[in-house]
Protein backbone atom coordinates (compact mmCIF):
# COMPACT_ATOMS: atom_id res chain seq x y z
CA UNK A 1 0.00 0.00 0.00
CA UNK A 2 1.35 3.47 -1.16
CA UNK A 3 2.00 6.19 1.37
CA UNK A 4 -1.58 8.41 0.25
CA UNK A 5 -3.49 5.12 0.27
CA UNK A 6 -2.20 4.10 3.77
CA UNK A 7 -2.91 8.22 4.53
CA UNK A 8 -6.19 7.99 3.41
CA UNK A 9 -7.22 4.78 5.20
CA UNK A 10 -6.18 6.35 8.35
CA UNK A 11 -8.12 9.46 8.23
CA UNK A 12 -10.98 7.39 7.18
CA UNK A 13 -10.27 5.40 10.43
CA UNK A 14 -10.27 8.15 12.29
CA UNK A 15 -13.06 9.83 11.10
CA UNK A 16 -14.82 6.80 12.00
CA UNK A 17 -13.71 6.32 15.68
CA UNK A 18 -14.66 10.16 16.30
CA UNK A 19 -17.73 9.40 14.84
CA UNK A 20 -18.71 6.63 16.74
CA UNK A 21 -18.06 8.57 19.93
CA UNK A 22 -20.83 10.93 18.59
CA UNK A 23 -22.82 7.58 17.14
CA UNK A 24 -25.73 7.98 19.58
CA UNK A 25 -26.54 11.60 18.46
CA UNK A 26 -27.29 9.79 14.99
CA UNK A 27 -29.46 7.52 16.49
CA UNK A 28 -27.01 4.32 16.86
CA UNK A 29 -25.72 2.64 19.76
CA UNK A 30 -21.93 2.17 20.65
CA UNK A 31 -22.19 -0.82 21.77
CA UNK A 32 -24.57 -3.14 19.46
CA UNK A 33 -24.51 -0.07 15.92
CA UNK A 34 -28.45 -0.64 16.23
CA UNK A 35 -30.77 2.13 16.64
CA UNK A 36 -31.00 3.97 19.89
CA UNK A 37 -34.38 4.80 21.74
CA UNK A 38 -34.13 7.92 22.09
CA UNK A 39 -37.78 9.16 22.82
CA UNK A 40 -37.36 9.24 26.58
CA UNK A 41 -34.38 12.31 26.38
CA UNK A 42 -36.74 13.69 23.41
CA UNK A 43 -40.13 13.30 25.61
CA UNK A 44 -38.07 14.94 28.91
CA UNK A 45 -37.00 17.88 27.16
CA UNK A 46 -40.51 18.91 24.97
CA UNK A 47 -42.96 20.76 26.85
CA UNK A 48 -46.24 18.70 27.25
CA UNK A 49 -48.79 18.90 24.54
CA UNK A 50 -52.58 18.88 24.93
CA UNK A 51 -54.78 18.28 22.57
CA UNK A 52 -57.74 20.82 22.02
CA UNK A 53 -60.75 19.46 22.89
CA UNK A 54 -63.53 19.13 20.83
CA UNK A 55 -66.82 20.69 22.15
CA UNK A 56 -69.45 19.02 20.27
CA UNK A 57 -72.34 18.44 22.75
CA UNK A 58 -71.20 20.37 25.51
CA UNK A 59 -73.15 22.73 27.83
CA UNK A 60 -72.05 26.60 28.72
CA UNK A 61 -73.49 29.46 30.72
CA UNK A 62 -72.93 32.55 28.61
CA UNK A 63 -72.26 35.52 30.85
CA UNK A 64 -71.97 39.36 29.80
CA UNK A 65 -72.72 42.90 30.42
CA UNK A 66 -75.16 43.92 28.19
CA UNK A 67 -73.84 46.79 26.42
CA UNK A 68 -77.27 48.75 25.86
CA UNK A 69 -79.38 48.03 29.00
CA UNK A 70 -76.18 48.26 30.91
CA UNK A 71 -77.68 44.91 32.73
CA UNK A 72 -75.58 41.67 33.64
CA UNK A 73 -76.91 38.90 31.21
CA UNK A 74 -76.65 35.07 31.72
CA UNK A 75 -78.20 32.26 29.73
CA UNK A 76 -77.49 28.33 28.97
CA UNK A 77 -76.04 27.07 25.58
CA UNK A 78 -75.63 24.05 24.02
CA UNK A 79 -72.93 23.31 21.07
CA UNK A 80 -74.76 20.30 18.99
CA UNK A 81 -73.42 18.34 16.14
CA UNK A 82 -73.28 19.98 12.45
CA UNK A 83 -72.77 23.34 13.96
CA UNK A 84 -76.51 23.51 15.92
CA UNK A 85 -76.50 26.00 18.74
CA UNK A 86 -79.10 25.79 20.64
CA UNK A 87 -79.39 28.83 22.62
CA UNK A 88 -81.47 29.13 26.34
CA UNK A 89 -81.72 32.80 26.18
CA UNK A 90 -85.12 33.62 27.48
CA UNK A 91 -85.28 36.84 25.26
CA UNK A 92 -84.51 34.60 21.59
CA UNK A 93 -87.46 35.24 19.57
CA UNK A 94 -85.77 33.44 16.38
CA UNK A 95 -85.25 29.75 17.60
CA UNK A 96 -83.20 27.66 15.38
CA UNK A 97 -81.01 30.54 13.42
CA UNK A 98 -77.79 30.54 15.71
CA UNK A 99 -74.83 28.64 15.06
CA UNK A 100 -71.30 27.92 16.52
CA UNK A 101 -67.99 26.62 15.50
CA UNK A 102 -64.28 25.41 16.20
CA UNK A 103 -61.04 26.04 15.02
CA UNK A 104 -58.30 24.82 17.37
CA UNK A 105 -58.84 26.62 20.44
CA UNK A 106 -61.11 29.16 18.61
CA UNK A 107 -64.54 29.16 18.76
CA UNK A 108 -67.28 31.97 16.93
CA UNK A 109 -71.08 31.76 18.30
CA UNK A 110 -73.46 33.39 15.76
CA UNK A 111 -77.05 34.64 16.82
CA UNK A 112 -79.85 35.50 14.87
CA UNK A 113 -78.30 34.47 11.61
CA UNK A 114 -74.78 36.64 12.16
CA UNK A 115 -76.33 39.34 13.97
CA UNK A 116 -74.33 38.92 16.75
CA UNK A 117 -71.38 36.90 16.80
CA UNK A 118 -69.25 35.61 19.78
CA UNK A 119 -65.71 35.15 18.66
CA UNK A 120 -63.62 33.12 21.76
CA UNK A 121 -60.71 31.43 22.80
CA UNK A 122 -60.81 28.04 24.88
CA UNK A 123 -58.95 29.01 28.19
CA UNK A 124 -58.66 27.14 31.31
CA UNK A 125 -57.78 24.06 30.36
CA UNK A 126 -61.09 23.65 28.62
CA UNK A 127 -63.53 24.60 30.91
CA UNK A 128 -63.95 28.75 29.86
CA UNK A 129 -64.07 30.34 26.71
CA UNK A 130 -63.53 34.46 26.64
CA UNK A 131 -64.05 36.87 24.14
CA UNK A 132 -65.45 39.57 22.32
CA UNK A 133 -68.83 39.81 20.93
CA UNK A 134 -70.10 42.33 18.24
CA UNK A 135 -73.31 43.23 16.44
CA UNK A 136 -73.96 46.31 14.05
CA UNK A 137 -74.10 49.09 16.33
CA UNK A 138 -71.64 48.00 19.18
CA UNK A 139 -68.93 45.04 20.93
CA UNK A 140 -68.54 43.55 24.57
CA UNK A 141 -66.79 41.43 26.23
CA UNK A 142 -68.12 37.81 26.94
CA UNK A 143 -67.51 34.37 29.45
CA UNK A 144 -68.86 31.31 28.78
CA UNK A 145 -68.17 28.47 31.48
CA UNK A 146 -68.62 25.26 30.71
CA UNK A 147 -71.43 23.38 33.06
CA UNK A 148 -70.96 19.77 33.38
CA UNK A 149 -72.00 17.07 31.36
CA UNK A 150 -74.72 14.73 32.84
CA UNK A 151 -78.01 12.65 31.78
CA UNK A 152 -79.79 15.00 34.30
CA UNK A 153 -78.26 18.46 32.74
CA UNK A 154 -81.14 21.03 31.76
CA UNK A 155 -80.80 21.72 28.31
CA UNK A 156 -80.29 24.79 26.78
Amino acid sequence: MGRGARGWVWGLGLLLGVGMLGCEGWGLRRDRGGPSDRRGAIAATQPATTATPDLTGSLWRLSYRDPVEETERRYRIGLRPGGQLLNGDDQDTTVGNDTWSQRGDRVTLSFNNGYAVYEGRLVANGQRLEGTANNANTSWPWRGDRLPQSADSPRP
